[in-house]
């Protein structure tokens, strides 16, 4: 267990000195013995923290289609809604709405 003193304390069994606000390394029996006197806390160890991993690279509309994935017209920039129009043949004119109410008609003919 690890203690952090709030004052300078000298071990009565081995006579070593122990700074305050430094942290040492106790065996549990031991760090209870200390903890009871008042002179140190527990010190909790944080848990380590995770590296940041690679940002997956995100797959295009394209690729989720090709794989059989659903995509949720909705969730598409308009950009990306042409290029799907374009493709599917459709007027790539009007608002974001009117091309995927065109894309879901044409889907429907198929």
């Amino acid at each position: 267990m690890k203690l952090r003193f709030s004052c300078e304390c000298v071990d009565k069994y081995n006579g070593k000195t122990y700074r305050r606000g430094c942290t040492y390394d106790f065996d549990d029996e031991r760090a209870k013995e200390i903890l009871a006197t008042g002179r140190a806390e527990e010190v909790k160890e944080a848990k380590p923290v995770e590296q940041p991993t690679e940002p997956k690279e995100e797959k295009t509309v394209d690729q989720k289609l090709d794989d059989g994935e659903l995509v949720n017209l909705l969730d598409l920039k308009k950009s990306e809604l042409i290029e799907i129009a374009k493709k599917v043949g459709v007027s790539v004119s009007g608002t974001k709405e009117q091309i995927i109410e065109r894309l879901l008609e044409s889907a429907e003919i198929e």
